[in-house]
């Protein structure tokens, strides 16, 4: 079937993005246009739409973007981004035991708080916590993810020294309705069921939809994880206006029962579990003043509410939070020179829980104004520059301790050039300098440990790469380093200010594909040093957790209907911790790693007619199923087909079937 049939449930996800767009952009990526964009570039894997205000394709952009597309979110069967990027990235991301556990992000080598997630271009945070908590945002209503390697703070502040994650909702083109119902089963406990209908009338749309979904911990406890979602996403074009707004509800309950993670004296509470639920809007308004320029407002919120079980404790501790978010960009564009200004900001709210005490609590505030140009001179030749000045405001208030209050202020920039070559080659590179805020949870326990007050962290950094694509064959080979001043590191007991650590990372890949027959492989390494222990650079604990090395390879094919995937994946020894991260707080004393892990899923996909699509999946195919036993006595801690890290167990061996119906 088309994608420009109508009656598919996948045939016209737009971005809220593209659907200001236009066919223009295809050809002259700077050049801006009120013209609906076709729904083919909105699911193409050849373009990006988070690293400028329009979209642009991937061979024109100076880094390197992993682009995955609803099919590629369906086929994995992933109830979670952490669970999606687990399994197509391990390594960049490392999972942390059976559903719910916490996933981490590593980009480049950086440490899970300097990766930044976004949904239709707004921040993704919890006020309460040190870095994002990937398996507590669902993918339902997902149609497109985006993965930057690379330092963005000038555009989007502080958090985002080692990548970018951007999400993006769906929106429907056409006329009428349409959309799918689809249901799961499968071992291990798997049940899961979504109905996502959208409707498309002249200039708007309305999508909506609802999942929700059950699966066995790895490991026995009474209840299983269990999550739902439902969201909604509305747009109207109103002559040169179009006007956007979406919603989203999550709620997750994740079983926690290793209580005690001590390699020596372990403690399972089966009953011990923690939960989550967030409430996340946004709103956006975009004005065409002219072919060549446009007004761009986006206004959004989070609300999230937790019940986290406390490391190595049966208590369970509730926290909230919330934060906003507002920003105005202001659009030129020219077939050979774009240029944005934008002007904008977000608060968060947070709190601490102390004991005995009551509850302190804090907010942060950000304020930026940053300068984006895009010059073109030649079809084969662009140049990006940005340029941008922060604020970072924090205020502070402990139970029965002094108020604290400070301001910061930062200077950010970045400047990379795209080079097309002979033969299918392109040469990119770049650098500047970005930074990082302390986050509340750090500020408030200093301020409660009465440790001294945190700096900002700053960074420089490069990156260069060559990516070729000739015929059947695409190929890439990538690296990166960043330095660190001033870094924010743990000590077991406060956070402080550690000067010098240094991320550094390379990747090489190459794929074949032809008459829907293909193959993908590649190979990572990456490391983080601590500069300031030069007697041990990897083993400090502002350095834990990062991979040395991954590879793995990706085979496809099919016929007539049908297709089959299969994916291996190895990640090397990492430098780890004794203990499980907490959601929002440290990390115990590190220890050294040495055990790899291997990851295999297979998946079958076969499509029937033009309505029914059977989806068979096997995942974590070479994971043994960890018994409470084993967990107890550390039996399957060094074994090197562990898929799990922080030494917990991971899910077994599984398998499911989906069966989806679009109209």
């Amino acid at each position: 079937m088309s994608i420009a049939d109508p009656r598919s449930g996948r045939a016209l996800p737009m971005l809220l993005l593209a659907l200001a767009a236009g066919p223009g952009w295809a050809q002259a990526p700077v050049s801006p246009a009120p013209v609906v964009v076709a729904p083919q570039l909105a699911t193409s894997r050849d373009y990006t739409f988070a690293v400028e205000e329009k979209p642009v394709r991937l061979d024109q952009v100076p880094g390197h973007i992993q682009v995955f597309i609803l099919e590629d979110l369906e086929r994995s069967g992933a109830r979670n981004l952490g669970d999606f990027l687990g399994h197509e990235m391990p390594g960049q991301f490392q999972q942390g035991g059976g559903p719910g556990m916490p996933t981490r992000a590593y980009q480049g080598g950086a440490r899970p708080e300097d990766t930044l997630i976004l949904l239709d271009g707004m921040r993704l945070s919890d006020p309460n916590q040190t870095a994002p908590d990937l398996e507590a945002i669902p993918l339902t209503g997902i149609v497109r993810v985006e993965i930057l390697n690379g330092t963005d703070s000038t555009r989007l502040g502080p958090g985002a020294q080692g990548g970018v994650i951007a999400l993006f909702t769906a929106s429907s083109g056409g006329h009428g309705s349409f959309g799918e119902v689809a249901a799961q089963g499968g071992s291990e406990g798997q049940s899961q069921g979504r109905v996502l209908p959208s409707f498309g009338w002249g200039g708007g749309f309305l999508h909506v939809g609802s999942q929700a979904r059950k699966m066995d911990q790895s490991t026995d406890t009474p209840q299983g994880y269990r999550s739902a979602t439902s969201f909604a996403a509305f747009g109207q074009r109103m002559g040169p206006a179009l006007l956007t707004f979406s919603y989203r509800n999550a709620y997750q309950g994740v079983p926690d029962p290793y209580a005690l993670t001590l390699a020596t004296n372990r403690q399972y509470d089966a009953t011990r579990e923690g939960s989550f639920r967030s409430e996340s809007g946004t709103a956006g308004l975009r004005f065409d003043l002219s072919p060549a320029t446009a007004l761009v407002f986006t206004l959004g919120g989070q609300r999230v509410d937790r019940w986290d079980p406390q490391l190595n404790s049966t208590e369970v501790v509730r926290t909230t939070g919330r934060s906003t978010q507002a920003e105005l960009a202001f659009v030129v564009g020219v077939p050979t020179f774009g240029l944005t200004v934008h002007v904008g900001g977000f608060e968060e709210r947070g709190q601490m829980p102390v004991a005995f005490v009551g509850t302190d609590e804090g907010k942060t505030r950000h304020t930026g104004l940053g300068f984006e140009a895009v010059f073109q001179p030649l079809p084969i030749l662009r140049f990006t520059a940005e340029a941008g000045l922060q604020q970072d405001r924090r205020d502070l208030t402990p139970v029965a301790l002094a108020p604290i209050a400070r301001t910061d202020h930062a200077s950010t920039y970045r400047a990379a050039m795209n080079l097309g070559l002979p033969f299918g080659f392109r040469f990119y590179a770049g650098g500047g300098q970005g930074y990082t805020a302390p986050s509340l949870p750090q500020l408030l326990l200093n301020a409660r440990a009465g440790a001294p007050d945190l700096d900002v962290e700053k960074s420089g950094f490069g990156f260069a790469g060559f990516g070729w694509g000739k015929g059947n064959w695409t190929g890439r080979l990538v690296a990166n380093r960043a330095t660190y001043r001033d870094a924010i590191g743990y000590d077991g007991f406060t956070y402080q200010n550690t000067d010098h650590v240094r991320i550094q990372g390379t990747e090489g890949a190459i794929g074949y594909s032809r008459g829907g027959y293909g193959a993908e492989g590649f190979a990572r390494v990456q490391e983080a040093r601590d500069l300031n222990s030069p007697t041990d650079p990897f083993g400090t604990a502002t350095v834990t957790g990062r991979p040395f090395q991954s590879h793995g390879l990706k085979v496809f094919g099919g016929w007539s209907g049908l297709r089959v995937d299969v994916s291996y994946r190895t990640v090397g020894a990492t430098h780890q911790i004794a203990g499980p991260p907490t959601r929002g707080g440290g990390f115990a004393v590190p220890v050294v790693q040495t055990v790899s892990y291997q990851v295999m899923d297979a998946t079958a996909s076969l499509t029937l007619g033009k309505h029914w699509t059977l989806i068979a999946r096997g995942r974590n195919l070479l994971q043994p199923r960890t018994t409470v036993d084993q967990w107890l006595t550390a039996e399957t801690d060094q074994k090197p087909d562990s898929y799990r890290t922080y030494g917990l167990p991971a899910l077994g061996p599984n398998a499911s079937l989906e069966v989806i119906f679009r109209y």
